[in-house]
């Protein structure tokens, strides 16, 4: 017989691999668990995880089939322990990525003070913090890359980002999800690590560590972007219009 071998799971040995996972190969079952077991370690590293807790998960236009996954990781939580939560929709700015998350901040600074959740969920995937890495290369801008983390705090909100270490490519292949982002550049770029980096995204778990060349000690009051100043370039800029 000709062809390619098929590689059995390497967690369960018993059924086809699909996905490349840490190194690792697995299958649609195993992927799925893996996935979302670091998705509940995340929520549970936020520390905002508590007895009677109530979120809220941002549906963003171009990822609600990320908003669906981190639901279904809240709903395994909630069996353990008693926490609530409701989706927002959100139809953000697709002039760029900057602007898509700065959207998504200030609206949902808005919701957060008139809702009171102990938390805001962002569905922002690895690729989304890759981009905006090698887009401050050149621009020498950090911004939003100061929400690469588990937890943050802004303004009197708290916002946790169970998906900023997973990849979002692996989590089409694993759940079926099929994302539509707005930006075109950022569309541009997931065919571009698709193409470039199949058989190893491990480095989505690694370009973590240059974030902190580009950080600086100062945040944005308003909106949480790495900044020089109090307010960032793009706070002053939308007060102006």
């Amino acid at each position: 017989m000709s062809g390619e071998q098929s590689i059995k799971c390497y967690r369960c040995e018993v059924r086809e691999s699909i996905v490349n996972l840490n190194g690792r190969k697995l299958c649609p079952i195993c992927a799925r668990n893996e996935i979302n077991n670091a998705i509940r370690k995340n929520f549970l590293k936020s520390g905002l995880v508590d007895y009677e807790s109530r979120f809220i998960i941002l549906e963003l236009n171009g990822l609600e089939g990320l908003s669906k996954i981190i639901e279904e990781t809240l709903t395994k939580i909630a069996k353990k322990t008693t926490i609530y939560y409701q989706t927002f929709s959100l139809e953000l700015s697709s002039q760029s990525v900057d602007s898509y998350i700065h959207d998504a901040i200030i609206r949902s600074l808005e919701i957060c003070s008139k809702e009171k959740p102990n938390g805001v969920v962002m569905p922002f995937p690895a690729e989304i913090f890759m981009y905006l890495l090698i887009s401050s290369a050149v621009s020498r801008d950090a911004g939003y890359l100061s929400l690469y983390t588990h937890y943050t705090k802004i303004g009197s909100c708290n916002f946790c980002f169970p998906l900023h270490n997973i990849s979002l490519l692996n989590m089409e292949i694993v759940y079926g999800v099929e994302s539509k982002f707005p930006v075109a550049s950022f569309t541009h770029f997931l065919i571009w690590v698709k193409e470039s980096l199949e058989g190893n995204q491990e480095i989505l778990h690694s370009f973590h560590k240059s974030i902190e060349l580009f950080a600086t000690q100062r945040k944005c009051t308003r909106c949480g972007a790495f900044s020089e100043s109090d307010i960032c370039k793009r706070c002053r800029d939308v007060n102006r219009q």
